[in-house]
């Protein structure tokens, strides 16, 4: 073989020579279409759409144990508790710790993502 038309060394190029599978790309042949598989991508995105539009809105909106906490505490205490959360420099276990005592199972690490919301890489709660 000449040097123009070396056969090459990868397992799949099935007697491919450099210079012919360079010339194809050259040509704008593509290996992976086909009918077959444009139908099926179109197919493909028609059921996409059918199922977008058939989805239900999402109403639930999750919300953290800080927040459902929150919720059953009177408004005093709740701001109270918000503030300790939001501003204090304790520890997030000694606030775990305290709500423990009064029947309340929130995390530590859920109190840490609770104070993280004010920087946006926390849970989702409002700031």
């Amino acid at each position: 073989m000449d040097a123009k038309r070396k056969s090459t060394n990868s397992p799949g190029a099935g007697g491919a020579t450099d210079s012919s599978r360079s010339q194809s790309r050259a040509r704008g042949k593509s290996v992976v279409t086909d009918a077959k598989q444009t139908t099926n991508l179109r197919d493909l995105g028609s059921e996409l759409d059918n199922l977008l539009a058939s989805a239900p809105q999402r109403t639930y909106v999750p919300t953290c144990a800080v927040t459902k906490t929150l919720a059953q505490l009177d408004p005093e205490t709740a701001e109270k508790m918000r503030q300790l959360i939001d501003h204090s420099k304790h520890q997030s276990s000694v606030v775990a710790e305290l709500l423990s005592r009064y029947g309340f199972a929130v995390a530590y690490t859920t109190i840490n993502r609770h104070r993280k919301r004010l920087t946006g890489s926390g849970c989702r709660c409002p700031k």
